[in-house]
């Protein structure tokens, strides 16, 4: 008796029912839809927008401290602060570590550079240019990570330098250098370079940049990016490191993450 009502409510009046029907499916496509959008959001936000690069960047705290006057901005004179490379592995330790996609330790510096003749000594008109030291393609407790993993929109021609300390064997660092700085100095991949530390100019007589030889160097890429650092220098940073004699220290860290833990300033009221 139960089955033929049951039957029945179904077999009358069709057209009501199968609009009900459509109307619930229509319901929970759209619940199912916003549902999936609204938990898959974030990621996808955070792929479209770490192909610009990092969203978190970490300094020394006594290197962002600075007094402005008038339109001058002035630092406190407490001498090079740095960060220490070996403290980069308690990220993969954190609350937090899940969400982080990419991480680029760099240390900066000025230095004086010129190409190199086919006779392997310096020739030409040297300039001083910024120069980068960084991870390219390291392991940090599993991850897989470097300074081009974060700028992923990044173009280059050749090959991402190997860190010459302490597996690799060459006759110089290996370097890759920006495309406008390429063109200044006419070097090509393959070409040598001379790299000295600071702004001094070159003294042909004595061979010495500001009374410092000069490091030998190789171009193993050039990198077109659009931006600044179309004329700057990289090179590996554990050859950056011993070079400047600066073990262990770095000037500023870039994070990618998919989403950037709350601090104070997030917990403001926004009226005030």
């Amino acid at each position: 008796m139960f089955l033929r009502l049951l039957w029945e409510s179904f077999a009358r009046q069709r057209r009501r029912k199968t609009l009900a029907g459509l109307a619930i499916l229509l319901g929970a496509t759209a619940v199912t839809a916003m549902l999936g959008l609204a938990t898959t959001i974030g990621d996808r936000i955070h792929r479209e927008l770490a192909v610009y690069g990092a969203n978190i960047v970490a300094y020394p705290k006594a290197d962002t401290l600075e007094v402005k006057i008038g339109d001058q901005s002035l630092k406190p004179a407490t001498g090079n602060v740095y960060l220490h490379e070996s403290d980069l592995v308690k990220l993969r330790s954190i609350f937090w570590a899940n969400n982080i996609t990419g991480v680029s330790p760099e240390l900066d510096t000025r230095v004086f550079v010129l190409p190199g003749n086919d006779t392997g000594t310096p020739s030409g008109a040297g300039i001083p240019v910024a120069a980068r030291g960084a991870w390219f393609d390291h392991d940090l407790a599993g991850l897989r990570t470097g300074l081009h993993q974060l700028h992923p929109l990044w173009k280059l021609q050749g090959r991402w330098p190997i860190a010459l300390i302490p597996d690799h064997i060459a006759e110089g660092p290996e370097v890759v250098i920006g495309s406008s700085l390429a063109k200044k100095l006419d070097l090509k991949v393959g070409n040598d370079l001379f790299i000295a530390l600071g702004d001094f100019a070159f003294d042909p007589q004595t061979g010495s940049i500001g009374g410092a030889r000069p490091q030998h160097g190789n171009v193993v890429g050039i990198l077109q990016s659009g931006g600044n650092t179309d004329n700057e220098l990289f090179m590996p940073l554990a050859d950056f490191q011993t070079w400047q004699h600066l073990p262990d220290a770095i000037s500023r860290v870039e994070i990618s993450a998919r989403t950037r833990p709350e601090d104070a300033f997030a917990r403001q009221n926004p009226d005030t």
